[in-house]
């Protein structure tokens, strides 16, 4: 009772604006995205004395996506689990014709992941449909264009792809060989990457050194992104390749029925980003480069996006 009476007297007066916390830094939209990306956890001492109301905004969202959209669910991974889902994908699948590239990170690659008959039904979900691709701005936690992603996308979304039987048995292989349900995938993101004249044209398509890890999924629904499935729907003859910034480093050129699969956790916390499966999308120099990309979360995401829990 104490409480809500000061409360209301506050409101009444509007002393309580000289209370609320502040960011005494100088610039907010940093506090902002620092907030967003968990550094009021990680470095507390400086968050909460530069940016204080970046951090409370932070905390009373994360109230409310609790309030709304309870945690509930089986994770897909428990620690210890990433190596040996790798291991099992390359020893268990061998008509995909797969290679471990990497054991740590682990990365595999599948040299015939893909039918013909399902790379045509996956292009032409996406022909008329793309759109400039978006990153997450780290202020707004929204998508935004931004240089450092030029390519255009669109979504597997729709009836027409969903329900189409070659677009299910790509997505069902790719739960076969994860060992993760489907309904714990993102709708297939479907990429193309148009070729420019040399690698610094400004027409030129890429995506810069990137992870796909999402901090702020750590408090939602359907968790953090554990896993991703690349699936390249197209031969390019020159660039494009996807390279990751791994000690050596390597990379994988598109060839059509081509997939590549990489961890974006640790295997001793598959909640926890592993940075060394920070990657990138060269520019095409020759042909067209298309692609299914296949994101998997900790828990159901296909559920936590129909109650609209997908975001905070």
């Amino acid at each position: 009772y104490p409480l809500r009476r000061q409360r209301q007297m506050c409101i009444r007066d509007r002393s309580c604006e000289a209370h609320a916390p502040k960011d005494a830094h100088d610039d907010p939209a940093a506090c902002r995205g620092w907030a967003n990306s968990g550094e009021c956890e990680a470095n507390p001492a400086f968050m909460f004395e530069s940016c204080a109301a970046s951090c409370a905004a932070v905390g009373a969202r994360r109230k409310a996506y609790a309030e709304r959209c309870p945690i509930n669910g089986t994770d897909a991974l428990k620690p210890g689990d990433v190596i040996p889902m790798f291991e099992r994908a390359v020893s268990n699948f061998p008509e995909l014709d797969p290679t471990l590239l990497s054991p740590s990170p682990p990365i595999a690659l599948f040299e015939n992941f893909a039918s013909e008959e399902e790379i045509q039904a996956l292009i032409r979900a996406g022909q008329g449909r793309y759109k400039r691709s978006q990153v997450l701005d780290t202020d707004t936690l929204g998508p935004a264009t931004n240089i450092i992603r030029t390519s255009s996308n669109t979504w597997c979304d729709t009836p027409e792809c969903l329900d189409n039987e070659h677009v299910r048995a790509v997505t069902e292989r790719v739960a076969a060989v994860t060992g993760v349900p489907h309904e714990n995938s993102e709708f297939a993101q479907l990429l193309e990457y148009r070729a420019c004249a040399g690698e610094d044209s400004e027409d030129c398509q890429y995506y810069r050194r990137h992870h796909d890890y999402i901090d702020a999924d750590r408090d939602r629904q359907q968790g953090v992104r554990i896993l991703t499935v690349f699936i390249y729907l197209s031969n390019v003859t020159k660039g494009g390749e996807t390279a990751f910034f791994t000690e050596p480093g390597l990379s994988v050129t598109p060839k059509a029925g081509r997939a590549v699969m990489w961890s974006q956790v640790l295997d001793q916390d598959p909640h926890t980003k592993d940075p060394r499966t920070e990657h990138e999308a060269r520019p095409v120099l020759e042909g067209t480069k298309l692609a299914a990309n296949f994101w998997i979360h900790q828990r159901d995401f296909k559920s936590a996006h129909a109650r609209g829990c997908t975001q905070s």
